[in-house]
């Protein structure tokens, strides 16, 4: 290939972008080539197009606007290079004489969906579905309305949509005209591919220039890549923008350009191979298609979408710097780089495997296998009972490190399933489990003995342990038999990661510091222990945090490495020997630790979405409770202060507890009001209508309890002008594992079969069996738009209902009662309350 065939893109790749930022930087890192095109069909005209695979006639098809606008060309071929390709019958929608403009094509499960837009009065995206990509059925009404909020004669045009895996849902990327002559990216998202969300803006310049056209998104790694043609308009080229969001791009740094070109589809090959193609226009002759070159600090030709398959080992208590490993490790599966088969324990104290948990579970992994030794390993607490404070604080289903099963059976039956030689293993605490599992026999998961099951499907194994050129380290001595034992018999290469190397990488301050960072317990435990820590005043040693960093990234920009032997005698002491013949390798680092640090904590202050609720949308308004006072409280909220005839309980103002960042409502056995027991309600002076809430609160301990968050009419305002009266339940809790999810017509009655008169109701129920609601806190939350009802836990999606009557806007409302149908009232009840964190409400 001539060199100057080829068209060299500098793209802006800043390794170091916080996760909850989109900004873009202007440093250049890394490179796209793009390589000579190739000509796939001759013609003179065929301009916005779309491939796609059929997985069943294995051929590649083409369909792209031809001569005329009013008929899709339809070219196969087996090969993306083949040349040329196949032409088959032409396809036209409906009667063929409305002309039609850029189909897309994805596909699901067994189906494809063609989006297009119909040139019409108005102009609009339809779709239409198919299993054979020849014989079409399409959809009677179009998929986005012709008007919104900016114009009333919106003009959408080609349509692109992209499956977005980390929030689990559907994107469509489109042009959109704001208003006269005023054209910008829109963007819907969508659960089912045929109702999407009203269209909000994801790019737009403020100014008159149309050239936004054709809009292609894609992710790799972190980032996610806009393609944007007709840069300037009419005959440009294609801009390149990149963003960590998918819902907004920075339009002042375009990271590349690519000229001339028009209409561009980013395809994968079957080989993971990437490959450009390009549309014929008043400048550009014959569809071609051209192979991409990716620097970008991840694997050439896409293998970045083959995640490393990560075992974490380690001793999670003694020292804090795990927490921050873990969470990077975390942060680098959310950002598609690892998938964390297992997390085990080399330390059998009681608390390090629901801690443990506890973490996999705020980053919304709960269900990762947790592993510990049963006998002869460190039993080892942790600096200023940081592990307590994890469990009392957030939610695990795991009580003691005795439940989980021993760490072989986990690492076997992992790497049992595992590809050949694939999984990188990190050893951050002891090497127990280590030489345990070399020394296994066969079992259920596997016929092959330990060390043959690690020859076959580990890669490579990283280790915190050592320090160099000598020394004698924590991890090493903790058990030096087995340190003996795993370093002279690992049979695949092992790579230290020694005390030198993180000791002076201090992190932590920044995300102590972050305040938009809450209820996270890597923050949590790092506030804890750094404060009363002198030599950390400044930051804690990222020890554990450069293994994890190498098993990611290799050498990168921050490390190289050297290779040679680790010797280790009986005591533990280590030394090192330069080989070139030797098995062993050791990390050096390459740049100042300063940089080192940066890139660390950034990844540790990672803040996982849960399913793209509360990211990417404007915080609308919260209460963190962090009054000094209930006088204080009650200028937000309004209480009930009278009897409650409807339940056991009567409602007080003096039942509402303020304190340490939380509300308590507390339930006492008392007679006030006429009734025997009292309990409190509040509820926001202010009304809200539609957006994203939620609460994290926990429930009192004992039955006949009812723990809720809720959004109600208010009596006295009038009766609405569009809907009904209502009341939502985001939950009713009933201890020790009931939700209850509610939708109430107040405003209309019913005759129920037993001939009473009574309010409609949807009622669901949901029992989390090995869930104590009252032990943790939970996050119950609700998106309410004018067309859904939509209940999370956890970030979790649990029951979706259409909007029939709850247009109104209404108030937040938070309440403990005692009532019957909540299990059986006992003078237990006593003292108990519900306890409250915060409340949060959220809007596009």
């Amino acid at each position: 290939m001539k060199i100057y065939s080829r068209i060299t893109l500098l793209l802006i790749l800043l390794f170091v972008v916080p996760a909850y930022c989109p900004a873009q930087s202007s440093d250049t890192s890394g490179i796209i080539e793009v390589g000579e095109p190739i000509t796939l069909y001759k013609i003179p005209y065929l301009n916005d197009h779309t491939v796609t695979y059929h997985e069943k006639d294995a051929k590649w098809h083409v369909y792209g606007i031809m001569e005329g606008e009013k008929k899709f060309i339809h070219l196969t071929a087996d090969s993306l290079t083949q040349t040329p390709w196949v032409r088959e019958e032409d396809f036209c929608v409906g009667s063929c004489e409305k002309e039609i403009w850029a189909p897309h094509i994805i596909r699901h499960e067994d189906t494809y969906y063609m989006f297009y837009t119909m040139i019409s009065a108005p102009r609009e995206i339809r779709c239409a579905t198919s299993k054979d990509l020849f014989h079409w059925e399409h959809f009677p009404e179009p998929l986005l309305a012709s008007s919104n909020e900016y114009t009333n004669d919106q003009k959408n045009k080609d349509p692109m949509v992209f499956r977005d895996n980390d929030r689990n849902q559907w994107i469509m990327y489109y042009s959109m005209m704001k208003d006269k002559e005023h054209w910008v990216v829109g963007y819907s998202t969508s659960n089912d591919l045929i109702k999407w969300s009203k269209p909000q803006i994801c790019f737009d310049e403020n100014n008159t220039s149309p050239g936004v056209e054709s809009p292609f998104v894609v992710k790799r790694g972190e980032y996610y890549y806009l393609f944007l043609s007709a840069r300037p308009w009419p005959q440009g080229g294609q801009d390149i923008f990149r963003s960590q969001s998918p819902y907004f791009w920075d339009t002042h740094h375009p990271i590349a350009r690519i000229d001339p070109w028009h209409a561009a589809e980013v395809i994968r090959d079957r080989d993971g191979e990437y490959y450009l193609t390009r549309a014929t226009g008043t400048l550009l002759k014959n569809f071609c298609i051209a192979p991409i070159y990716w620097h970008d600090g991840l694997n050439l030709h896409g293998m970045e979408d083959k995640k490393i398959p990560v075992i974490l080992d380690t001793d999670f208590g003694p020292d804090y710097d795990d927490a921050g490993a873990l969470a990077f490790l975390h942060c680098m599966a959310d950002s598609g780089y690892v998938n964390i088969l297992a997390t085990v324990l080399s330390n059998r104290h009681e608390r390090s495997a629901p801690s443990l948990q506890a973490f996999n579970t705020y980053f919304n992994r709960p269900d990762i296998p947790i592993g510990s030794p049963k006998a002869g390993s460190m039993k080892a607490g942790s600096w200023e009972n940081w592990l307590d404070t994890i469990c009392a604080n957030y939610p695990h289903s795991i009580q003691s490190t005795d439940e989980v099963p021993d760490a072989v059976t986990v690492y076997r039956q992992s790497l049992a399933h595992a590809e050949d030689n694939s999984v990188v293993i990190i050893s951050i605490g002891f090497l127990t489990n280590l030489c345990a599992l070399l020394e296994s026999a066969p079992d259920g998961y596997s016929k092959l003995s330990g060390i043959e099951l690690v020859r076959a499907k580990v890669k490579h194994l990283v280790i915190m342990a050592g320090e160099f050129p000598t020394g004698k380290e924590w991890n090493i001595i903790g058990d030096c038999k087995a340190s003996n034992c795993t370093i002279d018999h690992w049979p695949t290469p092992i790579i230290f990661s020694g005390a030198e190397v993180g000791r002076n990488i201090k992190t932590g301050l920044k995300l102590i510091h972050a305040d938009y960072i809450r209820n996270n317990p890597v923050k949590d435990v790092y506030g804890l222990v750094m404060g009363k820590v002198e030599r950390d005043k400044y930051g804690r040693s990222s020890y554990d945090q450069t293994a994890v960093m190498y098993a990611v990234y290799g050498e990168g920009d921050y490390f190289k490495t050297e290779r040679g032997r680790f010797l280790l005698d009986a005591n533990g002491n280590n030394t090192w020997e330069c080989s070139e013949q030797g098995k062993h390798f050791r990390i050096i680092l390459k740049t100042n630790e300063s940089d080192a640090a940066d890139f660390i904590e950034e990844r540790m202050m990672h803040v996982p979405a849960a399913n793209g609720l509360a990211q990417d949308r404007k915080l609308l308004w919260s209460d963190e409770f962090d009054y000094d006072s209930r006088e204080e409280l009650l200028l937000v909220w309004e209480a009930q202060n009278a009897p409650s005839t409807h339940i056991v309980c009567s409602r007080w103002e003096e039942n509402i507890e303020v304190g340490n960042g939380t509300v308590k409502l507390v339930n006492r056995k008392e007679n006030r009001g006429g009734q025997e027991w009292t309990s409190a309600s509040m509820w926001t002076r202010r009304n809200f209508q539609y957006g994203y809430f939620e609460c994290r609160y926990r429930y009192a301990s004992q039955t006949g309890t009812n723990n809720s968050f809720w959004l109600m009419t208010r009596s006295r305002d009038p009766e609405p002008k569009a809907g009904k009266r209502f009341e939502i339940d985001i939950n009713e809790g009933h201890y020790p594992h009931e939700i209850n999810t509610n939708i109430h017509n107040w405003s209309d009655t019913i005759v129920a079969p037993d001939g009473k008169k009574r309010h409609p109701d949807f009622h669901r129920s949901f029992m989390y069996e090995k869930t104590d609601f009252s032990k943790e806190y939970h996050i119950f939350g609700l998106e309410w738009t004018a067309g859904e009802l939509v209940f999370y836990l956890d970030g979790k999606e649990i029951r979706r209902e259409k909007n029939n009557f709850c247009f109104s806007p209404a108030p937040v409302m938070l309440s403990e009662a005692i009532i019957s149908w909540a299990g059986k009232i006992t003078d237990n009840i006593d003292g108990t309350y519900m306890e409250i964190d915060y409340v949060r409400v959220y809007r596009k």
